[in-house]
């Protein structure tokens, strides 16, 4: 379930933050849930937090246009039915997950 993978990535997070000496790593999610939650702290010691730059819909190209540019903070938003319609799922499938 979702919940637990937001779990799951949290602890994970946390667990590398304070392991001594702590590992140097590059972790990805879409599970801005664990910021949201506070199961992770966007200003904790030892972490660095940073989201891809998006235009949003109606501010770029048809859908979410993608800058290529790091910036500091969490993503506000999610883009996952955006990133699945342009790998080509069903729309079927994008309106049952929505």
């Amino acid at each position: 379930q979702a919940v637990d993978g937001v779990a799951l990535f949290g602890s994970t997070v946390e667990h590398l933050r304070r392991s001594n000496p702590g590992p140097k790593a590059i972790l990805t999610t879409h599970f801005m849930e664990v910021f949201r939650f506070g199961l992770v702290s966007e200003s904790a010691p030892g972490l660095q937090v940073s989201t891809m730059r998006v235009l949003p819909p109606g501010e770029g190209e048809e859908g979410v246009a993608y800058l290529h540019q790091l910036a500091p903070g969490v993503s506000k938003n999610s883009f996952g039915l955006e990133c699945a319609r342009r790998a080509g799922l069903d729309e079927k499938t994008l309106a049952r997950a929505a």
